[in-house]
């Protein structure tokens, strides 16, 4: 039987950062289900524990606890998942990071911190994994953004930052290796109604963002899935180097 190209998950090896919060969960839960290895990693040793707990203990899931803002944690990542799995075909950098912040009140130390979960951890993580990507020859990296570059919310000047630098690190990578068939595209989701999001804006500002989208409903995280499943896919083996808002038609650029 032929395999099904359209599949970007099956028979290969994904590390997923933040897989522990709801847009990681969602994901995981996709990655598994499509027949794919998944490392899943998180700082957060609770939510690898509790993601267990909702996919079940399973040869294809490999749980590992790392701080994907330290650069010496990210090399040792690299070494266990060429020593336990041989290669890697798929990296999407999820971790996440998202505190309110007054421009006047935010320290540097605070900034400092949103910065190293939101950005310095793509460049960290890429840095350690290009090796096992690189020679597949159609590697897939996927960054995850935020549409909130578009409207620039007060109260996350650092976030916003980190998450437009997060646009600019993955064009210059798609750039540079796309010589090896791997592409790097980012996908940015609206606000996301899960347990992250309710604790920083409360379950009314989320489910209020509905009324802004022209489909009229709050975001899940599985609407977010999809766009990163094609972008990991061969049906977007010719897509690089681009940015894909995902939140209902709620931004237009």
């Amino acid at each position: 039987m032929t395999a099904d190209t359209r599949n970007g998950f099956a028979g290969r090896t994904t590390v997923l950062s933040g897989a522990g919060g709801g847009i990681g969960m969602e994901m995981s839960k996709r990655i598994l289900a499509d027949g794919g290895t998944l490392v899943a990693v998180d700082r957060n040793e609770e939510a690898l524990q509790r993601l267990e707990g909702v996919l079940g203990k399973q040869d294809r899931l490999i749980t590992r606890a790392v701080d994907v803002s330290d650069e010496a944690a990210c090399a040792t990542l690299a070494e266990f998942v060429k020593a336990r799995c041989g290669r890697l075909d798929v990296l999407i950098n999820n971790a996440g990071f998202f505190p309110v912040h007054k421009f006047e009140e935010l320290t540097y130390a605070q900034w400092r911190d949103v910065m190293a979960i939101n950005l310095d951890s793509v460049f960290l993580m890429t840095k350690s994994l290009l090796p096992l990507i690189k020679p597949i020859g159609r590697g897939r990296i996927v960054n995850i953004g935020s549409s909130s570059v578009f409207n620039a919310p007060a109260f996350h000047p650092d976030y916003v930052a980190a998450k437009s630098g997060v646009i600019g690190l993955s064009r210059c990578m798609a750039n540079e290796f796309g010589k090896y068939g791997i592409t790097v595209n980012v996908v940015s989701p609206g606000l996301t109604d899960t347990p992250g999001t309710r604790n920083v804006f409360g379950l009314e500002a989320v489910a209020a963002r509905a009324a802004t989208r022209p489909l009229g409903r709050t975001q899940v995280a599985h609407d977010v899935i999809g766009t990163i499943a094609f972008l990991v896919s061969d049906d977007a083996a010719f897509v690089t180097g681009q940015m894909i808002n995902v939140d209902g038609g709620a931004i237009f650029h």
